[in-house]
């Protein structure tokens, strides 16, 4: 047991239960429970493989950042870091909160996951609000645009297998669009990250923090949502997003700031592109074969059909409110 949890352990009153999480390959979760208390006292992170203990460098790093701003967004606070020859041990507060309720489906949304996403549109607002969107070794705030030409450098540097030469194209043609500033986003803001506890949305797992676009965390709450029995993530998407249905139209009431048609395409491109970046393990995220080989499953026919319609813009018709 590495010498942070010991120390913790004992100094934590009346010290019940150390529980393991499941947790990723190469990568150790425990939560202490103290007698008595329904929720962590506080929570250690252990990773010993380099691309896993560089996630926890990473998340140390953003935890202390945001350290003035914990409190008003339910952010876990860092207690204690180490890292050595043989691992990396991170020592965070624990969080009240369960796992909450959200069916995403085609049809009308049930009341657990309105009221969700009110809270987490609700969120996102203040996150952005309170941290600047930072981009490494740039002096200014970064624009969607920018982000846009960086991912195509990077693929050009270090290339995927994901047929996206369209999708890069028809972002590209919406990058002329005037300047869109990015915002932060939370990078991982899926219903396994957020517990709820009464009013409060806690959110876990931050290592992912970087700028985006206004929408990202909401594409990435849909697209990482379980999908319904006999649908497929594109016969999902479509009827979500693309018709649109009741979904898009929360999705647009809710969004922190009124993005024209050419900016949600670019907005949903953009994150799908950034995604698929991410499934192949080639953004902060390691990813095995297995789920590289999964989300090629779920994700080459939700390309092939955008391609078959033209890349059609999200919102599609739908005016706000």
């Amino acid at each position: 047991m590495h010498e942070l949890v010991r120390e913790y352990w004992a100094r934590t009153p009346r010290p019940e239960a150390l529980a393991q999480l499941r947790s990723a390959p190469h990568t150790t979760l425990l939560a202490c429970f103290a007698a008595g208390q329904r929720h962590p006292a506080w929570v250690a992170k252990l990773a010993w493989e380099e691309n896993r203990r560089a996630a926890l460098r990473r998340e140390h790093a953003i935890l202390c950042r945001l350290h003035s701003h914990a409190g008003e967004l339910g952010a876990p606070l860092a207690l204690a870091w180490e890292d050595n020859d043989r691992e990396a041990c991170l020592i965070l507060s624990g969080l009240p909160g369960a796992i909450p309720p959200w069916r995403c489906g085609p049809g009308r949304l049930r009341s657990a996951a309105v009221r969700l996403l009110h809270r987490s549109s609700d969120w996102i607002r203040r996150l952005q609000s309170l941290v600047p969107a930072v981009a490494d070794r740039c002096q200014s705030p970064p624009t969607v645009q920018q982000l846009a030409a960086e991912l195509i450098a990077a693929r050009r540097r270090r290339p995927d297998q994901w047929p996206i030469e369209a999708l890069l194209a028809a972002m590209q043609a919406e990058c002329r669009q005037p300047p869109l500033p990015a915002v932060s986003c939370h990078g991982d803001f899926w219903i396994g990250n957020l517990l709820l506890a009464g009013p409060q949305l806690h959110v876990v797992d931050w290592n992912g923090l970087s700028p985006g676009s206004p929408l990202d965390d909401y594409w990435l709450l849909i697209t990482k949502s379980p999908l319904p029995a006999g649908l497929s993530r594109w016969q999902l998407l479509e009827r979500q997003l693309f018709r649109p249905g009741p979904l898009a139209r929360r999705l647009r009431r809710a969004a922190p700031c009124a993005l024209a048609a050419p900016a949600l395409r670019l907005s949903f491109y953009l994150f799908l592109a950034r995604r698929l970046r991410w499934e192949a393990g080639l953004d902060l995220q390691p990813r095995t074969a297995w789920h590289h080989q999964a989300a090629r499953r779920e994700w080459l026919p939700v390309l092939q059909a955008l391609e078959d319609r033209a890349f059609p813009t999200p919102f599609a018709g739908l005016e706000r409110p």
